[in-house]
């Protein structure tokens, strides 16, 4: 998380990635979704449960809100709620969507 501009940066094997013209690449806000995942073949796509409802973690202006997302049918929109059931609001610009198995442990630093 970077203070000053208030967003993330994403930072792989130590170094920041940057897009193609060598702009870094940043988000406003992060949700991590827990959820069920299966490996369906040899390939290794996945199945990915996404309606429903679950745990998640919302990273906005550097604190991490413990979060439910729900979603209960595929033609409405993921939404995530904070734990007191409202709606979490989520900062303008660029988010991303992390999905992670419900079997893994989320370590936050």
């Amino acid at each position: 998380f970077d203070g000053d501009k208030m967003n993330y940066k994403r930072k792989q094997r130590g170094r920041f990635d940057k897009t193609l013209e060598g702009n870094q690449i940043i988000a406003d806000n992060i949700a991590v979704v827990v959820t069920d995942v299966e490996i369906i073949d040899a390939i290794g796509r996945r199945k990915i449960d996404t309606i429903g409802s679950g745990r998640a973690h919302v990273f906005q202006d550097g604190i991490v809100i413990d979060a439910t997302w729900k979603k209960n049918s595929e033609s409405e929109r993921l939404r995530f709620f904070d734990e007191y059931d409202e709606e979490i609001v989520f900062n303008g610009g660029a988010t991303w969507i992390e999905v992670v198995p419900s079997k893994n442990s989320i370590t936050i630093k």
